[in-house]
């Protein structure tokens, strides 16, 4: 990181997955694949109320509930776009906005998620900078899920400390 460039208001994190762009959107875009790299539990809710399956693409508009792994922490927010292909955008809490772009590099996709403060209730700077440090390892998490089927995030111990839980 350079810090001369870092921003306490937006980042970005990238990762090269040798996967096809329709299951990087998978792994993006439903609750049975967000779950496999990102987030302990994930649950969607259409806009008329009713929850998604596991296997369902998220829509705009969808409101979710996301739990950590092994943390007592959850967030609530809605999905601000979600084309279907390459792109969607996610409120964070009420602190800050992520979003994933996928795009084709020969034959694997390139994910990049961006995450940005809300200018009007920003996001302190310590929790801007753990977010920057999270979200390096789930981006890498879900290039070893999906190229390898190994999950990085630590399953068995529930331990303050180790760098993947």
């Amino acid at each position: 990181m350079n810090i001369h460039k870092f921003s306490k208001m937006k980042f970005e994190r990238s990762v090269l997955i040798d996967i096809s762009l329709d299951e990087a959107y998978r792994y993006a875009a439903t609750a049975d694949g967000i779950t496999k790299w990102f987030i302990g539990k994930a649950d969607y809710t259409a806009q008329d109320g009713t929850p998604r399956k596991g296997d369902e693409f998220i829509q705009k508009g969808d409101s979710y509930d996301f739990d950590w792994l092994y943390k007592d922490f959850g967030v609530k927010g809605e999905v601000l776009e979600a084309n279907g292909r390459d792109y969607i955008k996610f409120t964070f809490g009420d602190t800050a906005m992520f979003d994933i772009k996928l795009s084709e590099l020969d034959d694997r996709t390139l994910f990049t998620l961006t995450q940005e403060s809300n200018p009007d209730n920003p996001m302190s700077e310590e929790g801007h900078i753990n977010c920057y440090v999270c979200w390096t390892l789930f981006v890498l998490n879900l290039k070893s899920q999906a190229e390898n089927g190994i999950d990085l995030r630590e399953w068995d111990y529930d331990m303050h400390g180790l760098v993947n839980w």
